[in-house]
């Protein structure tokens, strides 16, 4: 089993312990509890670009696995720039 299987298996099993455990209702999702729910999945993202950066540098040299990291917050961030006057 490759580790990406396996994370995604852990990480779909941590979330129906936590739907089993917690059982969310209709409102559960407003107020603090939404900005909780939110600051979660960005964190589980981050946790899931973590995982792939280390997939990569396992698999390519470790400046080509960086550069290819780097290009996703240039590529947001280039457009936004201010332009020279």
């Amino acid at each position: 089993m490759s580790p990406a299987v396996a994370a995604v298996l852990r990480l779909s099993g941590a979330v129906l312990v936590l739907l089993a455990w917690r059982r969310p209702g209709c409102d559960g999702w407003c107020g603090p509890r939404f900005a909780r729910t939110a600051a979660l999945g960005l964190a589980t993202a981050a946790a899931l670009m973590n995982l792939a950066f280390h997939a990569a540098i396992a698999r390519l040299p470790l400046g080509t696995a960086v550069a290819v990291e780097l290009c996703e917050p240039i590529a947001v961030t280039a457009p936004a720039a201010r332009r020279p006057p």
